[in-house]
């Protein structure tokens, strides 16, 4: 208690600059206490305060926007962890939960000013920088990065960084393509990911791995369809991101028996408690003398619903429908036309005739799926020959009630993988999936269709219908003559297993 009977409470320590000192408190409400306050009073500290800077952060602390203080590294550490500004504001540093460096130029910092440069920039609060972001107004633009300031023998991650505050997904097409200076190879990212917080996405451009050097890169992007407020260039650690087939669905093969299933105990343990119900959906009439063929059918799967479906059950004794084109699809004479097929369990395929997207409707029974299982829906189909109208990701929108909502994209051919700088490139951390952390990706299956996910739904311990209602649209609204479908499998999906690509 002071002498004129007024209490203090210290807030804060810094040093000054012989600057303005701006500062703004929040204090958040405790109890029903209430506190009569008179003010904030800055006083001289009493004990001298000597900071020790810490070798690994020397360079960062000396050109750091603002003062820091801190009386130990733990303490050092965790004001870069939620970051601070470096060189007069204008670029933004912080660590990661490894402690490894992230750098965010901003794009005050690293355009190339053109003649109409300085007229672009929108202030806005979701932007860390006072500039705000650069309005590209669809036009290229050429940057400039320079930083010092990256963890050594480290994979990065080069990324443009901009906002959306339109998209309703996780992600954006941007259809962006870019290329180094110098370089005539020419680069293209199809989607940018939306960060976790907030309206900001995020674009990988490239991977390299840093030996402490500094880093000098001018990178020229082409004019663009999307409209782009680009809060600058970010440098980031590169995250594990396993194969979505190998490591995240574990899709299994249903087509056979393995060798590993041929045991009595081990196959007959897994028979649906429904299995009889099950054979009874069968179009035809089912033989069997042994229980071992009578797995073996099930595994192998027969027609179910007068040959619009087909049913089958996976080596856990999960349920596996595959619902036909025709059963699935909303068929529209004029884009789309069915054509009788050997290649097809149903005898016939659905080919797009014409239109940039397609509809996939289904009420999906109970008695075809299995309790308390989470499936993924997949697309079977082929490509015509000609398959520069698919490189671009489609984009996939589930139906709710009146309206469509976007969740993800998914990819008919295979993306434009990251491309590398450097020749010190660490192979051995390159993950060329990274980008694609966020989209399906399409695999070629043993029965020479393609695949790739593009749904996902949770069954209850007794099933429910399930209703099922896509959109997939070309990004661009190009058309996507010449893609012929088989149907959707739906399959379970087991995480955390081990997976044996098609036994």
């Amino acid at each position: 208690m002071r002498q004129d009977g007024w209490f203090i409470v210290p807030l804060y320590h810094f040093t000054s600059q012989h600057t303005t000192a701006d500062l703004q408190f929040e204090f958040e409400s405790r109890g029903m206490t209430t506190l009569l306050v008179a003010g904030i009073e800055f006083q001289p500290s009493e004990e001298k305060v000597e900071l020790q800077v810490f070798e690994e952060y020397q360079d960062i602390v000396k050109v750091a926007s603002q003062s820091l203080f801190y009386t130990s590294l733990d303490e050092l550490k965790q004001i870069l962890s939620i970051g601070v500004y470096l060189n007069g504001y204008k670029t933004w540093f912080s660590l990661n939960e490894k402690g490894q460096h992230c750098h965010l130029i901003s794009m005050k910092d690293c355009l190339i000013p053109n003649e109409d440069s300085t007229t672009r920039y929108q202030p806005d609060f979701q932007s860390r920088f006072s500039g705000g972001f650069y309005n590209t107004n669809n036009e290229g633009f050429k940057t400039h990065v320079k930083t010092q300031f990256l963890s050594p023998l480290v994979t990065y991650t080069v990324n443009l960084l901009f906002t959306d505050y339109l998209s309703s997904g996780k992600q954006k097409y941007v259809n962006l393509k870019y290329r180094l200076r110098g370089e005539t190879t020419t680069s293209t990212v199809h989607l940018a990911n939306q960060r976790k917080y907030g309206f900001l996405c995020m674009a990988e451009l490239y991977q390299f791995t840093s030996d402490g050097s500094i880093v000098d890169l001018e990178i020229n992007f082409d004019d663009h369809v999307t409209n782009m407020l680009v809060e600058g260039i970010m440098f980031q650690p590169l995250e594990k991101v396993e194969d979505q087939v190998s490591k995240n669905d574990k899709v299994e093969n249903i087509q056979s028996v393995s060798d590993s299933e041929s045991d009595t105990y081990c196959w007959e343990q897994k028979f649906p408690n429904d299995y009889e119900d099950i054979l009874n959906l069968s179009k035809d009439s089912l033989m069997w003398t042994t229980k071992k063929e009578l797995y073996s059918i099930l595994r192998s799967g027969f027609l179910i619903n007068n040959g619009k479906e087909w049913c089958s059950v996976d080596k856990h004794g999960k349920k596996c429908p595959m619902l036909s084109a025709r059963a699935t699809l909303v068929i529209d004479d004029k884009n789309s036309a069915c054509e009788t097929s050997h290649e097809s369990r149903f005898g016939e395929v659905l080919v797009i005739t014409a239109g940039e997207n397609f509809e996939l409707v289904n009420e999906i029974k109970p008695e075809v799926l299995s309790p308390d299982t989470t499936y993924a829906s997949y697309l079977v189909y082929k490509l015509p020959k000609d398959q520069s109208t698919f490189e671009s990701p489609l984009k996939v929108s589930e139906k709710r009630g009146e309206n469509y909502y976007q969740d993800t994209y998914c990819y008919l051919v295979s993306p434009p993988n990251t491309p590398v700088i450097g020749p010190k490139f660490d192979k051995n951390s390159y993950n060329p999936l990274n980008r694609h952390k966020l989209s399906a990706l399409q695999r070629q299956r043993s029965d020479g269709w393609m695949e790739v996910k593009a749904w996902e739904f949770q069954t209850w311990s007794t099933p429910t219908t399930v209703s099922m209602h896509l959109k997939l649209q070309h990004p661009v609204k190009k058309d996507l003559c010449g893609l012929i479908i088989h149907g959707i499998e739906l399959r379970p999906i087991y995480r955390f297993a081990i997976f044996n690509k098609y036994l």
